[in-house]
């Protein structure tokens, strides 16, 4: 596999992850409204904590130090750093995290509209049917930011149903951009074949 395959079948799976736990939360926090964003937020700085002293010991286990450009030290200090803010300022730590799905849900959308561009690129038929789907996200999501809704509750409950069509939307358009890819390397095989 070349190096630019792999890399961009990483971040599919990243995304793909993303969007899975986009909808996962989404739904949990929907369906059991008893859970407060409060309650999830304590236990995803558990788990922060628990990923991060993992991540730091994998480093020093799998000696990553040998390996120039290897963050897992790093990058597992961080995540226990969010994960003891998580847990000790949970009131506040909710708020930001309301603040941050935002954030990362408008860069999912612009990474579906690169996706769009792709599509254009690959000659797909309607790809400005993603376009629009990444630019009405784009509004919805920066609703979350501006916050016109009357109570937390309010903003909580809008904040849960996009985390959830965000994701929908994010699985859709790799999925989409995957079959149109194919599509485009069968025909450009295709086309060698016959030179």
């Amino acid at each position: 596999m070349k190096p630019v395959e792999k890399e961009s079948g990483n971040v599919r799976m990243g995304m793909m992850f993303l969007s899975i736990c986009y909808i996962a939360i989404g739904a949990i926090l929907l369906i059991f409204p008893n859970i407060a964003l409060t309650d999830l937020c304590y236990a995803l700085g558990i788990l922060f904590m628990i990923a991060g002293i993992i991540n730091v010991a994998w480093y020093l286990i799998k000696k990553g130090y040998l390996i120039p450009g290897r963050f897992g030290f790093a990058f597992g200090v961080a995540q226990v750093m969010v994960g003891l803010y998580a847990v000790l300022k949970t009131q506040d730590f909710a708020f930001a995290f309301a603040q941050v799905l935002a954030i990362c849900m408008m860069l999912d959308s612009i990474m579906k509209c690169q996706f769009s561009m792709d599509l254009l690129g690959l000659k797909a038929e309607k790809w400005w049917v993603l376009l629009l789907v990444s630019l009405v996200m784009i509004v919805l999501s920066m609703l979350i930011l501006i916050n016109p809704f009357g109570t937390e509750s309010g903003r909580n409950l809008y904040t849960y149903i996009i985390l959830i069509l965000d994701g929908v939307a994010n699985l859709g358009s790799l999925l989409v951009l995957s079959i149109w890819q194919k599509r485009y390397l069968q025909d450009a095989n295709a086309e060698k074949e016959e030179i």
